[in-house]
């Protein structure tokens, strides 16, 4: 009875001296392939860097910390666009590794998975980005909101042949309603940046919400959404010269829109809040004379600098033969970014 019980003492020993050395061994190799993978990068063999944070991420997960599994996450989605060729089981383990970081309670590491995965620009991503637009933490949603437009950008287009995003389409505009400004602030900037590939139909859906958000409670909205509806206008135009060039239907309804919402963006240039004035001007750079070069010439000594620097790039993009004389003077300004723009 001794010497059985010693051989069963002794075969749990072993086993679990077998799954210590496995665990310390497993612990040192994904350190070894993400400092690889660091290496790599440094020396911009971006191919051999993403095969080894995958690994660290993928064969190790539960060996590796939770920092050094941000960091990966991170070098992930830096390494990715670098790379030339992606093969399918690629983006397959990428996108495996990432979506079970999205399942974690660190809301530093669901973060890094959503930029990673707006980096991947894959079909696959979008499913749990639209997911992680729901995400109990604001960071988090934030992030969704911008990384699901970068897939949505990137996917979209003549060259691509897939299903169209009209999901990911409506998740992007439903963000306007969010409860929060700042991701309704996100969602409009989105909207107006992925509007350079997007194959938008005749009527754009993001057409009557962008014009909805133009009367939002909060100015930073207002501002981004009468952007993000110029630049929607602005390209629709520009497919329908290349459609037929004596068309201007399109054209004129961005004349009235811009004539329309010049009037709230110079009223923003006076507004309390500095980071709004500077972003009224930065937007009004892509709108016509109407006010707005004796607004900019009066913004030029703005107390708060940025918006001073927009004012002068204001200024230097209007170029009309009004604007000759104060980009003349502006050469003479205190400030030297000013006087650089």
């Amino acid at each position: 009875m001794r010497t059985r019980t010693k051989v069963i003492l002794g075969t749990g020993l072993a086993l679990l001296a077998a799954a210590g050395g496995y665990f310390l061994s497993s612990t040192h190799q994904a350190k070894r392939d993400f400092s690889q993978a660091l290496q790599l990068c440094e020396q911009k063999d971006y191919e051999a860097s993403l095969r080894h944070v995958l690994q660290s991420l993928e064969h190790h997960p539960s060996s590796i910390s939770r920092d050094r599994k941000i960091e990966a996450v991170e070098l992930l989605g830096k390494v990715w666009p670098k790379v030339r060729h992606k093969d399918r089981e690629s983006q397959a383990a990428a996108l495996r590794v990432l979506v079970d970081c999205l399942a974690d309670e660190s809301t530093e590491l669901r973060q890094a998975s959503v930029v990673a995965l707006g980096n991947l620009r894959i079909r696959g991503a979008t499913a749990p980005l639209m997911d992680a637009l729901s995400d109990q933490d604001l960071g988090v949603r934030r992030e969704a909101v911008w990384s699901l437009a970068q897939v949505v950008g990137g996917l979209s287009g003549t060259n691509y042949k897939g299903r169209p995003l009209e999901k990911e389409y409506a998740a992007l505009i439903g963000t306007l309603s969010d409860p929060d400004p700042g991701i309704r602030e996100t969602a409009a900037i989105s909207l107006g940046s992925a509007g350079e590939t997007y194959e938008y139909p005749e009527h754009p859906r993001a057409e009557k919400p962008l014009r909805k958000a133009m009367e939002d409670s909060s100015p930073a909205v207002c501002i981004h959404a009468c952007w993000a509806l110029d630049r929607l206008l602005s390209f629709r135009t520009i497919r329908e010269r290349q459609a037929d060039p004596r068309a201007g239907a399109i054209g004129k309804r961005r004349a009235g829109f811009q004539a329309e919402a010049i009037g709230p963006l110079l009223d923003y240039l006076e507004h309390e809040d500095p980071v709004v004035r500077f972003k009224a001007a930065w937007v009004l750079t892509g709108f016509p004379d109407q006010g707005k070069t004796e607004a900019m010439m009066r913004a030029l000594n703005d107390p708060y600098p940025p918006m001073r620097l927009a004012a002068a790039r204001t200024l230097g993009m209007t170029w009309t033969p009004k604007t000759v004389g104060p980009l003349i003077g502006a050469l003479h300004h205190l400030d030297a970014a000013v006087r650089f723009t």
